[in-house]
């Protein structure tokens, strides 16, 4: 019997040896494509000598708000007059009440330039000096 060669053959091995490398390489540049921690004011584990009138976060990219909570030290959530925002924005400003001594920890959740959901946390003390 004859053997039949095929050109048609080659194209394909290439393919997939293309598309093993990309699983190779490809789940890295997505997990950069989600939006990183952000930069927050007050800082994490600050300790500050009077209460902060706002919680601001500043993002790489733009990202949209869905969620900021804000909790004291008895984990008791304390209102907030705005807590997200749906449009796109790198930096994000959140008037926080009047707040007395203690330690509070602010929860965030927002979504990626890429429609990923992002969130963490961070805390703060309010401790007046003597």
């Amino acid at each position: 019997m004859p053997i039949i060669r095929s050109w048609t053959g080659v194209p394909v091995l290439a393919a997939v040896m293309i598309l093993m490398a990309a699983t190779v390489f490809l789940p890295a540049g997505f997990a950069y494509a989600h939006s990183k921690a952000p930069k927050v004011t007050p800082a994490d584990g600050s300790a500050l000598a009077e209460a902060p009138k706002e919680v601001a976060l500043t993002f790489e990219e733009a990202v949209r708000l869905t969620s900021l909570r804000l909790f004291d030290a008895a984990d008791d959530e304390i209102a907030l007059p705005a807590k997200r925002s749906l449009e796109a924005a790198r930096e994000r400003r959140i008037p926080l009440p009047p707040l007395g001594a203690g330690r509070y920890r602010v929860e965030w959740r927002v979504l990626s330039a890429d429609g990923h959901p992002v969130s963490g946390a961070f805390h703060f003390t309010i401790a007046p000096a003597p």
